[in-house]
């Protein structure tokens, strides 16, 4: 699913994205300022899973990294949950 540009709250930044609980969806802005909503990937060499169950993965190693007081790292452009 392609969304028109918008004035969401999602970053502008291609590659960025966020989850909406909502629609159980993660939508992924485009060099086009367009964004894509995906239900389900496939990460390179992994198995294909929800989105709702990469963006848990994704929030635990967030959480990870900042109790560790890591620097989270620069591939997980994430922008929060909606």
């Amino acid at each position: 699913m392609v969304l028109p540009q918008t004035s969401s709250p999602l970053a502008s930044i291609p590659g960025s994205f966020s989850y909406s609980k909502s629609t159980k969806s993660l939508y992924v802005r485009c060099a086009d300022q367009h964004l894509v909503g995906v239900t389900k990937v496939k990460p390179e060499n992994g198995k294909e899973m929800t989105a709702e169950a990469f963006w848990n993965g994704v929030a635990a190693k967030v959480s990870r990294a900042e109790k560790r007081g890591d620097k989270v790292p620069d591939d997980l452009m994430v922008f929060g949950a909606t």
